[in-house]
Formats: structure tokens, C-alpha cells, sequence
């Protein structure tokens, strides 16, 4: 065979080798890019619901504050003139310390009373807004958060309102009005579309301001515009910004722009969505530039192409093992800060409990001190006596909780393991926890007592996290409700103990954060730290066992601990 057909069959080989890898890369950046584009908007979505959840979960617990102020009570029930002097300034701190657009008082016929704005040409007083959801919802016992364009001040507003009781009667209803910038400063930054709409696709909040105000989907317009809601919209007659989905459920505009689509609706605002459109055309057509330049060099230069991608690989590849070695060093360097602060940190809380415990003992002596000499003070005094108390010794479960977690993580903590009687312990926990259980109506079946079961363990620290355990199966229970406990002997040698509620239960996600420091699960206006589980799973592990829960949305919840026997 000749020389030269030798070389044109290499040359023909390598060719269509190196036009088939080309071609193979091709395809796959392609599709790297669009699982790019598809993780970015999901991921953009899923953040944008975490912030809107926390800003409305933080701004809600001002209008709860000032609903429960004896002088909002008082101004519904008397409306004397030093009453509504005292209730404006409330009005105007609040206001002005949470930035917001008007704080208003509202009487149980839905008619302002007083309002922050009372000097202004646009004043609520006098005004009924009793046609608004916010009061309706509110004027039945339920807080409410509402979205609208205000009727006065034709400004968009988030309406956070909250029922003003007394005795079990309801009285009126408050309500602090925010403007609805704070959440669209949320989308200034991202490259898509972030819209926050109604369920029709009508637009209220949006970083595309030539979309407010107007439907996404032409097929929308009707509904929205005979959409009453409590004048949600004002006279607004709405239009479509021209979005239409083709056949891959991707969003298409007029000029043909395709945007894949998120939407997420909003657990905390009843029927409002996060909208998200994300343009990924500019990724294709520079990957298509970038394709064509490549194949228009001609195939002359695939041999000197491939020599350059072998050597370009090869630096790379030493580059990147360069980087790692770095990225190793710095990371263990990064490792060793991260302890050192760690143990700082463990060390400032543990002598900042000890200092904060010194004080409010004090308070708490003293309080004890004035209820012993009670018949000398008023029941109004009595009252506030009895609120000192109950603050003093909440934070006192706190700040032990706060050493306990320090200690923990410190490694400070020590227990005394020997052969205990789980019957008499989970007697002390039941005995308890049996009041706070009556009063919320909740049955606790116990299965384990009287079994005999003994586990190696410290007694003082298996009780703390069987009280814990016990005390959260309450707290997040239904009403009515129960607590069903029960325990048996597994194959490892230990006692796996379960405490089963019929509460809410947890998702997947919610499971993953479950033993995290701080981090509370729940909007429920349930007292504590966030801190409880977490010393728990320490307390275990450090007694040589385990701890985790099983659950499923809306089926309640079932805490596990397992412990070695003796």
C-alpha cells in the first residue's frame, strides 16, 4: 500500500473522528446549557419564595404587637380623646420604624378610627374599607396578608391585618399597610423576568415595569378584568404583555423571544404566584457562533486544532491539579479558622449564659419576693407580677438551652452512663407535660410503661430529651389530638423508643433542616429557640445512641431515639 493512501486514510479517519467528538461536544453543551438554564430558574424561583416567606413572616409579628396593646383595646371601647392621643403616636412609631405606608385601626363595622396619614388630604379616617378580604378575614379571628391597590391612595400596598380581641370578643381590626417596592427590590438583580401575580397571570409586582398591571396570557384578560376581589385592582382595565406557550410549555412573545417558565405559588398570600422568565436564546446563539468558527477554519486545520486541544487538555489538567492542591491547603487552613471560631464562639456563649443567668435570677427572686406579698398590690399589679415571672423563667429555659448547646458543641458536656429504668424516667416526663397536654385537648397513649425496659444512659440528660421531645409533639400537635408512645427491642442490641403525634407533619425538605441550630420550621407563634432538637441529638449521641424522625406531609410525625441496653 502506497504512502500517500495510507496518510489520506489517516487523514480521512481523523477527520471523521474529529468532527464526530466536535459534533458529540456540540450536543453536549448544548445540553449543558439548557440544564443550566432550567437549574438557574428553578433555583431562582425556589429563593425568591424563601425571601418573600421571611420578609412577610418578619413584617407580620408588628401588626400582632400592636393589635394586642392595651390602648388599641381601649380606643375601641371608649374612643376618649387621651386614649386616641396615646393610639396617634403609637401609629406614628410604628409607622415610621418599620418604614411602612399607613398604620390604621379599624372598628368591627370595617370604618377607620384613627390612622397615621389623619393630617393628610388623603386621610383613611371616617372611610369604610369593611368590602376589603384583609378586614373580612381579620374580622373573623383570622389574620390575614393581602395584595392591592389602595382605594385612597391608589398606591400598590401589602395589607397585613389582624384581629383587635378582648375576653374572646373581637373588637375591631388593625392594619399596617408596606409598599410593595421592598419585594420587587428582591427581582432588581436577576437576568430573567420575576413577576408576582394572581393566579390569572394579572401583574402586580415586576422588574419589567412596562408589565404591570397587564395579564401574562391573553386568555386571562376577561377573567381578570371581572375579577372584583375587593377592588384588588382598582379601575384598572387589564391588557396582555403578548405571552403565549408553544409546544415544549416554554413561554414565546410577540418578537419570537422563547423564556423557559418557574411559577411557585406563595403558601403565605392565598392566590398569588411567583412567575419567573428566563431567556436562554443568547447561550444557544454564542455556542452557534463559537460551532461555526470552528468549521469554518477548514478541515486543513483539524490536525493543528487537535494538537491545540491535546495541549490546551494537558495544561489544564495541570493548572487544575495545581488549583486543587491550593484549594486543599487553603480549605484545611480555612478548616482550622472555622474551629478556632467555633470554639470561640462555644466559649463566648457559655460565659455569656453564666453572666446572663446571674442577673435574672436576681430579677426572678425579687419577682417571687412581690408575689409573696401579694395581698398588698392590685390584680392589675398581681398581673404584671405574673408576667415578670413567666418572661424571667422562659428566658432562663433559653439561656440553659444556649449553654447546653455550647457545652455540647465545645465538647464540655459530660454524662454518667449507667443501667437506668425507662419506665421511671418517662414517668417524670409524663407527669410534665400532662397539664399543657389537658389544655390542649391532646390524649397521650403510653405503651411503654410497665415493660421493664432498662438502657444504658444518663438520667438526668434522657430525660431532658425525652421532656423535649415530648413537649414539641404538643406544641405542633392538632387539636384535638394525641401522642401515642411505644418502644421494642431491635436486632442491634438496643431500645428504639417512638413518639408519634398527629400533627402536620413534615415534607422531605423540612426533614433536612430538622436538627439544624436556629432554624425553626414553622410560621406558627410558637415560643422557643430553634435550638431544642439539636441539643437533643447531641445529648444522644453523646449517651452512644441515635436519633431521627419519620413523617409525611399532613400524616403527622414520629421521633425516634435508640439506646444501647445493658
Amino acid at each position: 500500500m502506497r504512502l500517500n493512501t495510507i496518510v489520506q486514510a489517516m487523514t480521512l479517519t481523523l477527520s471523521v473522528t474529529v468532527v464526530g467528538g466536535i459534533y458529540f461536544i456540540y450536543q453536549q453543551w448544548n445540553e449543558s446549557i439548557r440544564d443550566e438554564a432550567h437549574h438557574h430558574a428553578s433555583s431562582t424561583v425556589k429563593n425568591l419564595n424563601d425571601e418573600i416567606s421571611i420578609y412577610l413572616e418578619v413584617q407580620a409579628k408588628p401588626v400582632k404587637a400592636l393589635a394586642n396593646l392595651p390602648a388599641t383595646h381601649a380606643i375601641l371601647e371608649t374612643r376618649s380623646p387621651e386614649r386616641f392621643a396615646e393610639v396617634n403616636q403609637l401609629l406614628d412609631i410604628f409607622c415610621s420604624s418599620l418604614d411602612a405606608l399607613t398604620c390604621y385601626i379599624m372598628d368591627k363595622n370595617g370604618t377607620t378610627v384613627t390612622s397615621s396619614n389623619r393630617n393628610t388630604p388623603k386621610s383613611f379616617i371616617g372611610k369604610n374599607y369593611s368590602f376589603r378580604p384583609y378586614f373580612k378575614k381579620a374580622i373573623e379571628g383570622e389574620p390575614y396578608i393581602y395584595l392591592a391597590l389602595g382605594v385612597t391612595s391608589k398606591k400598590r400596598g401589602i395589607y397585613f391585618s389582624y384581629p383587635v380581641m378582648k375576653d374572646n370578643k373581637i373588637l375591631g381590626v388593625v392594619v399596617i399597610k408596606f409598599s410593595v417596592a421592598r419585594l420587587e427590590q428582591k427581582f432588581a438583580n436577576l437576568s430573567g423576568i420575576a413577576v408576582l401575580g394572581d393566579l390569572n397571570g394579572m401583574v402586580f409586582a415586576t422588574n419589567r415595569k412596562e408589565w404591570l398591571f397587564k395579564t401574562l396570557w391573553g386568555s386571562s384578560v376577561k377573567r381578570s378584568g371581572n375579577r372584583k376581589s375587593g377592588l384588588q385592582f382598582g379601575a384598572v382595565k387589564p391588557s396582555s404583555v403578548g405571552l403565549f406557550k408553544n409546544s415544549a410549555h416554554d413561554a414565546m412573545d410577540v418578537k419570537g423571544n422563547r423564556y423557559l417558565i418557574r411559577q411557585k405559588v406563595i403558601d403565605d398570600i392565598p392566590g398569588w404566584k411567583i412567575y419567573y422568565f428566563y431567556n436562554d436564546d443568547e447561550l444557544i446563539l454564542h455556542q452557534n457562533e463559537i460551532i461555526k468558527r470552528l468549521f469554518s477554519s477548514g478541515i486543513g486545520l483539524l490536525l493543528v486544532f487537535l494538537a491545540a486541544i491535546t495541549f490546551y487538555l494537558y495544561m489544564v489538567a495541570k493548572k487544575e491539579l495545581r488549583s486543587r492542591e491550593q484549594a486543599e491547603n487553603k480549605m484545611l487552613a480555612a478548616q482550622h479558622v472555622a474551629e478556632l471560631a467555633s470554639q470561640a464562639k462555644s466559649e463566648f456563649l457559655s460565659r455569656m449564659s453564666h453572666e446572663l443567668r446571674t442577673p435574672l435570677n436576681a430579677i426572678l427572686g425579687f419577682g417571687q419576693i412581690l408575689e409573696l406579698n401579694k395581698e398588698h398590690l392590685n390584680q392589675s399589679q398581681q398581673n404584671h407580677i405574673k408576667e415578670i415571672i413567666s418572661a424571667g423563667r422562659h428566658l432562663l429555659d433559653l439561656i440553659n438551652e444556649v449553654l447546653d448547646m455550647a457545652k455540647i458543641e465545645s465538647g464540655s458536656m459530660k454524662v454518667s452512663i449507667t443501667e437506668i429504668s425507662v419506665d421511671e424516667v418517662l414517668h417524670d416526663c409524663l407527669t410534665l407535660i400532662s397539664t399543657q397536654a389537658e389544655k390542649s385537648n391532646i390524649e397521650v397513649v403510653d405503651n411503654i410503661s410497665g415493660n421493664d425496659f432498662k438502657v444504658q444512659a444518663d438520667s438526668l440528660r434522657l430525660k431532658q430529651v425525652l421532656l423535649n421531645l415530648l413537649s414539641n409533639a404538643v406544641k405542633y400537635n392538632s387539636s384535638p389530638g394525641s401522642i401515642t408512645l411505644s418502644a421494642y427491642l431491635s436486632k442491634k442490641n438496643t431500645l428504639r423508643i417512638n413518639i408519634i403525634d398527629t400533627g402536620e407533619g413534615l415534607t422531605p425538605a423540612q426533614i433536612e433542616r430538622l436538627f439544624h441550630s436556629f432554624d425553626r420550621l414553622t410560621g406558627r407563634d410558637i415560643e422557643g429557640t430553634g435550638i431544642g432538637l439539636v441539643i437533643s441529638k447531641g445529648l444522644v449521641e453523646l449517651m452512644g445512641g441515635k436519633i431521627g424522625v419519620e413523617s409525611n406531609k399532613g400524616e403527622g410525625c414520629t421521633f425516634w431515639i435508640e439506646l444501647k441496653l445493658p
